[in-house]
C-alpha cells in the first residue's frame, strides 16, 4: 500500500500560480472507460487516490514537509509553496513525478495550465472529492 508517486497541482488565486507537490507514498487506482453518445466518445476515466500523511495532516514531499490547509485557508495563505490543499474542480493530480517544481503562471497558457497538461499527457486527474480519515491518517481523493 502507498507505493505510487503523484504530483498535486494547487492553484493559488492571489498569485495566479500553480504550485506542484510531489508525494511518494500514495496509491492510485485508475479505472479507464469511455462512453459513446451522438456527439462522439466521452472520456470517463476515474481515479481513487489514497495519500498517506501524519495525524496532523502533514505530507512528506520531495521538497520537504508540507502542511494541509483547507481550500479557503489556502486561498488566503501568504506562502502557498509550503502548504498543500485539495480543492475539488480546481486542483488536479498528475500520476507520476513532475520534474520542474517552479510555480507556473496560468496566464501563460491560452486555455489554462490544466487544459494544456490534460491535452499533452495521460494520467491527469481533476480532483472532484476529498475525505480525510484519522484512524490510519490518510486522504482519499476522487478524480476524473
Amino acid at each position: 500500500m502507498f507505493q505510487n508517486t503523484i504530483t498535486v497541482f494547487n492553484y493559488h488565486e492571489e498569485t495566479g500560480l500553480w504550485y506542484a507537490s510531489v508525494i511518494s507514498g500514495a496509491d492510485l487506482i485508475a479505472s479507464k472507460s469511455s462512453s459513446h453518445s451522438t456527439e462522439g466518445t466521452n472520456n470517463a476515466d476515474t481515479v481513487d487516490i489514497l495519500i498517506n500523511c501524519s495525524a496532523e495532516k502533514v505530507f512528506s514531499t520531495h521538497a520537504g514537509e508540507k502542511g494541509y490547509l483547507p481550500p479557503k485557508e489556502y486561498k488566503k495563505c501568504g506562502d502557498p509553496a509550503n502548504s498543500i490543499t485539495f480543492t475539488p474542480e480546481r486542483d488536479f493530480i498528475y500520476a507520476g513525478e513532475w520534474q520542474d517544481l517552479t510555480p507556473v503562471d496560468d496566464d501563460e497558457y491560452d486555455e489554462g495550465f490544466y487544459h494544456a497538461l490534460n491535452e499533452k499527457y495521460d494520467g491527469i486527474y481533476m480532483i472532484n472529492s476529498v475525505a480525510f480519515y484519522g484512524l490510519l491518517p490518510h486522504f482519499e481523493i476522487g478524480g476524473r
